[in-house]
């Protein structure tokens, strides 16, 4: 199915509100649906702390099991995450539990800043799922994210992320809280170039935690 086609198909079932996801989703308003409807990002941030709290919303003109299947794949972050230089998988638990270390390619003074992070995801009940991150260990204080994949429509997926960091180094906290908030958004964006190509190429899978 072509851009054009899911945007019309999007715009009849915002009509009709067609959703499969039954659960409590985040509000979002009709401004902010047609910027999603145009497969532009929506941005929130918290400044009610230190350090900027972004969260990012965006459409995937596929399914939240298809989405799943390729951001669980962290070792290949590398290939086309920004400014992730290297990404290894050093652990798994099961099916849903793994262990990595991220190493970047920032500007100084965080230049080559590596984080050992523990991803887990899982399941929200009726077609959503959800991956979490958080260091464990490295040359960020604190690095934390969530991204939620909700069903939107019969075939779509609604994208929410959220990240905070903290870095072990002196750098301008303006500068730091620009960076996070372009972080976020370029994640989200990088994600959903992959999925395209994937989809393009015909090995674009699904991913479920049973």
């Amino acid at each position: 199915m072509s851009r054009k086609a899911v945007t019309v198909a999007f715009v009849i079932a915002s009509l009709v509100s067609i959703r499969v996801w039954a659960g409590p989703l985040p509000s979002i308003s009709q401004s902010e649906r047609a910027r999603l409807r145009r497969w532009k990002v929506v941005t929130r941030v918290d400044k009610s702390t230190k350090f900027w709290r972004p969260t990012a919303f965006v459409l995937f003109a596929v399914s939240p099991k298809q989405v799943m299947s390729v951001v669980k794949n962290i070792s290949s972050y590398d290939e086309y995450m920004p400014k992730v230089a290297k990404s290894t998988v050093v652990r798994r638990k099961g099916r849903t539990k793994a262990w990595a270390v991220i190493v970047t390619n920032l500007p100084w003074p965080m230049r080559d800043a590596w984080v050992a992070v523990k991803y887990a995801w899982s399941s929200l009940g009726q077609g959503a799922y959800r991956l979490d991150w958080m260091r464990e260990r490295g040359s960020m204080r604190k690095y934390w994210g969530r991204l939620d994949l909700y069903p939107w429509g019969r075939y779509w997926t609604l994208a929410v992320c959220t990240m905070q960091a903290e870095p072990d180094a002196n750098v301008p906290l303006s500068l730091l809280n620009k960076k996070i908030v372009w972080g976020t958004k370029q994640l989200l964006l990088h994600l959903r170039a992959r999925v395209d190509v994937m989809q393009r190429m015909h090995i674009l899978r699904s991913w479920s935690p049973d």
